[in-house]
């Protein structure tokens, strides 16, 4: 059970953009779920062009920082980390609702010591899965995801449903949580809700800042493994998230950061050979792209010519697609972002 005494706070912390209509619901599912717990909510608005509201003269355990620039994800996640007081740091999306019972459940996990994060059960609004765990990103994963031709794949694919079920398999991530009943330790948790322990970020150090978007979440559980602290899912704490609200506009710019954020985990954790490796698959599977798009071949809403979320996509024309895949040739020869303040 989660400690009443008011010594172990627990602290939220919520980075926000444009999230005005999803953000108290949210915080109203927090009061509830934390309703005999003490706890704070940390809430860093990353420069919405839609300005937030004042949230923290709504509520009382509120405190709002307001950024001027977007500096990213990961730099927004750890000022609310430096800010925060508990030794419990649940970092939650704004377009989350805790479910009843969820706190209790994510806080017996921490009774093993060597725990340092868990991850939540999360779920779409009509109670579907989401994907929650990952497996470790490797060169393998992300060859099959840059070179499937997606819109032509999942069409063949679709037709043999157990060798579909290989290749997600393959693409790291668990489309059934059948085999996931209780907690276990698994390579990685998503960042939409995740809780982790003040002492093991003290030790491993914040979210890399170099991450803008995608993949901060993916390095702090990689450096954990690293330093010894074990990353726990558990199913039994659920968290009903959105999805995708803030980046529906986003899609162009936000593809290429997932491939610029991939190309730096491989450089603080692979061997060089690794990297070039992975830019030589980018180079390759965006000119590919690039000679598809005036064919019939050509998909704009699967995979590499469209940015998806939830159960939508946004359709790319193909003047976008073509701008885009040309950015990411440029990518491929683009050096790695060095940083000297970057965690041991």
């Amino acid at each position: 059970m989660i400690d009443k005494g008011g010594r172990g706070i627990i602290s939220f912390v919520i980075v926000t953009y444009n999230s005005e209509d999803y953000i108290d619901a949210c915080l109203q599912s927090i009061q509830k779920e934390m309703s005999d717990q003490k706890h704070e909510i940390i809430i860093i608005d990353n420069a919405s062009p839609r300005r937030l509201p004042d949230l923290d003269s709504k509520y009382s355990n509120v405190t709002l920082i307001r950024n001027r620039l977007n500096r990213g994800f990961a730099v927004a996640n750890n000022m609310g980390i430096e800010a925060a007081k508990g030794n419990i740091l649940w970092l939650l999306n704004p377009d989350t609702i805790l479910v009843e019972g969820c706190a209790n459940q994510a806080m017996i996990c921490f009774k093993d010591p060597d725990v340092g994060i868990v991850g939540n059960r999360l779920i779409n609004p009509d109670g579907s899965l989401q994907k929650s765990v990952f497996a470790n990103v490797s060169l393998l994963n992300e060859l099959v995801k840059a070179l499937a031709l997606p819109g032509l794949a999942m069409s063949v694919l679709n037709r043999f449903p157990r060798f579909k079920k290989r290749i997600e398999k393959v693409r790291g991530c668990h489309q059934d949580f059948s085999d996931l009943h209780g907690p276990a330790f698994v390579p990685m948790v998503i960042g939409a809700s995740m809780i982790v322990k003040r002492m093991m970020i003290d030790e491993i150090g914040l979210f890399d800042a170099r991450y803008f978007m995608y993949l901060e979440e993916a390095d702090l559980c990689f450096r954990a493994h690293k330093f010894g602290w074990r990353v726990l899912y558990c199913p039994e704490s659920t968290v009903i998230h959105y999805g995708g609200h803030a980046t529906w506009n986003m899609a162009g710019s936000l593809y290429i950061e997932q491939f610029k954020s991939l190309l730096l985990f491989f450089s603080l954790y692979y061997r060089p050979w690794h990297v070039l490796a992975c830019r030589a698959v980018l180079l390759l599977a965006a000119t590919l792209r690039i000679f598809l798009i005036p064919t019939p071949l050509y998909n704009r809403e699967l995979g590499m010519g469209a940015y998806q979320t939830d159960k939508r996509a946004i359709k790319f024309s193909r003047k976008n697609a073509f701008i885009s895949y040309l950015k990411l040739i440029l990518l491929a020869f683009t050096p790695i972002p060095v940083k000297a303040d970057s965690p041991s």
